[in-house]
């Protein structure tokens, strides 16, 4: 477990620095050299499968994760809200594409992005051995 953890913070490291924006796309391409675009889907991309995990992490330790309730009370926020935030994030992307509203879209991927290192923050400090 704690192999994935660290596979998944590296995932979100990736997704999430500005180290990215250095990526050359192809004019004409899939996204037409827009790297913003580029990188928003791969932060849309790696925060679905990051809160993925974390949900399923609180579930399958909630024995020995219920010394901190603060944990479960982030995980079930984030099983109540995540599909709607990446639809948002998802509905902004079709947006920006439609009339470049990068800033409405940026909004919606700092949502994403504060429940991402929320979920990670705690993983890291609860790793589970068994």
């Amino acid at each position: 477990m704690k192999k994935f953890l660290i596979l998944m913070c590296a995932i979100l490291a990736l997704s999430f620095t500005e180290g990215c924006s250095s990526t050359k796309l192809a004019t004409g391409g899939a996204y037409n050299g827009d790297t913003f675009l580029y990188q928003s889907d791969q932060t849309i991309d790696a925060a679905q499968k990051i809160l993925t995990v974390f949900v399923k992490w609180e579930y399958d330790n909630r024995a020995i994760l219920r010394q901190w309730p603060e944990i479960k009370t982030s995980a079930d926020y984030v099983r109540a809200n995540a599909e709607k935030w990446i639809n948002t994030c998802l509905n902004l992307r079709t947006a920006y594409i439609a009339n470049g509203d990068k800033q409405a879209l940026e909004t919606g991927l700092s949502v994403l992005q504060q429940a991402v290192v929320e979920a990670t923050t705690y993983m890291k400090q609860r790793t589970i051995t068994k």
